[in-house]
C-alpha cells in the first residue's frame, strides 16, 4: 500500500467518526491531485496542504455540548448541511482564514436555529456567528474582520 492509499483509508476513518459520508476514490483523488510529484509526504507537509481548506457539504452533524467550526489558516465550507448541537454551534475564523456556510444548511441548537435557504449564506475572516446556551446568537468581529451575509 502506497502513503497516498494509507493516507485515504485515515482520512475515511476520520471521516467516518464524525459522520461525513465521502468515497474512497474522492479522497484518494484529492490526496493525489494535492501531492502530485512527492514519493513520500511528512506528516507536517501533510497537516499543512490539508487543514488549509476543509468542505463539509450533505453532512448531518450532532454533538451532545458545543459544536465549534473555526478555520485557522485556509477556508472552511459548510453547505447543504444539518448540524445540531445542544449547547451551542460556534463558525468563524481567524484573521488568516475565512469561513462559508449556508446553501440550504441549518444549525440548531436546544434554544435557536439558523436557517440558510436556498443559495443564502453568510461568509468572514476574523470573525464568529456565536449560538449560545442561552438561546441569543452574537455576532463578533476583531480587528480588520467581516461577517457578510447573502440573501
Amino acid at each position: 500500500m502506497n502513503y497516498i492509499e494509507l493516507l485515504t483509508t485515515k482520512l475515511i476513518d476520520i471521516f467516518t467518526e464524525c459522520s461525513i459520508n465521502v468515497t474512497s476514490d474522492l479522497v484518494y483523488d484529492l490526496l493525489t491531485k494535492i501531492f502530485s510529484g512527492k514519493d513520500n509526504i511528512d506528516q507536517s507537509d501533510f497537516e499543512n496542504k490539508l487543514t488549509s481548506f476543509l468542505k463539509i457539504h450533505g453532512a448531518t452533524i450532532t454533538a451532545s455540548t458545543v459544536i465549534n467550526s473555526l478555520a485557522k489558516e485556509g477556508t472552511i465550507s459548510i453547505s447543504n448541511s444539518i448540524i445540531f448541537a445542544t449547547n451551542g454551534i460556534k463558525t468563524g475564523s481567524t484573521n488568516d482564514a475565512t469561513f462559508k456556510i449556508g446553501n440550504n444548511t441549518e444549525t440548531t441548537t436546544q434554544n435557536n436555529s439558523v436557517k440558510y435557504n436556498g443559495r443564502s449564506h453568510a461568509t468572514g475572516r476574523n470573525a464568529l456567528i456565536d449560538q449560545r446556551p442561552d438561546g441569543s446568537i452574537h455576532i463578533l468581529t476583531g480587528k480588520d474582520g467581516y461577517i457578510q451575509f447573502n440573501a
